[in-house]
């Protein structure tokens, strides 16, 4: 597998190659797209990160509880 390496942004959309790499214009090609920049987290992401971060920081000291299987079932 031949591989190049360039620079681009997108604009609407579309990622140009540059002509210095006509040749590949009419090959088929794999895309990875690398962000140098970090990207934002969204409402969503920041919400997991939030409950996960509850979760990480819970501590329940949970040695005196005991399971009685019986009473778990029960209805």
């Amino acid at each position: 597998m031949q591989s190049i390496e360039f620079e681009a942004k997108p604009h609407n959309g579309i990622i140009r190659i540059p002509e210095s790499y006509q040749d590949w214009y009419a090959k088929k090609v794999k895309v990875i797209l690398l962000s140098e920049t970090e990207p934002e987290t969204t409402g969503k992401d920041s919400e997991k990160d939030k409950l996960r971060s509850f979760f990480n920081e819970f501590n329940a000291d949970l040695t005196a509880y005991c399971f009685d299987r019986e009473e778990a079932n029960a209805r």
